[in-house]
């Protein structure tokens, strides 16, 4: 007999589960990339080389470089530019205001 929270298994009273669908292409694929990215930010934590500081300071200096005679209001839309193209990598806010710059003008 099957009671009301579903089916059971006559014999042994344990409830019997549902075959899972196989999954797409797709969502194997995802899944791959999902845990290869897990394992590479754990390899960098172990290595210690997640100063994210850091690479968001080169980033800027090796994407926007500051020209020696830059007036201050291209200076200012240059580093405007580096906060928005780290956060648009993932970068938190603090991060990339203290990597362009945007925090020395208060």
């Amino acid at each position: 007999m099957s009671t009301a929270g579903g089916p059971e298994d006559p014999g042994t009273g344990a409830r019997r589960r549902r075959p899972r669908a196989e999954p797409s292409p797709a969502q194997r694929a995802l899944g791959l990339l999902v845990r290869r990215e897990h394992s590479a930010f754990a390899a960098l934590a172990e290595s210690g080389e997640d100063d994210w500081a850091g690479v968001a300071r080169d980033l800027v200096a090796r994407r926007f470089p500051a020209a020696e005679d830059e007036e201050a209001e291209a200076s200012r839309s240059r580093r405007r530019k580096a906060a928005d193209f780290l956060l648009r990598r993932g970068f938190d806010v603090e991060t990339a205001r203290a990597a362009s710059g945007l925090d020395d003008d208060g």
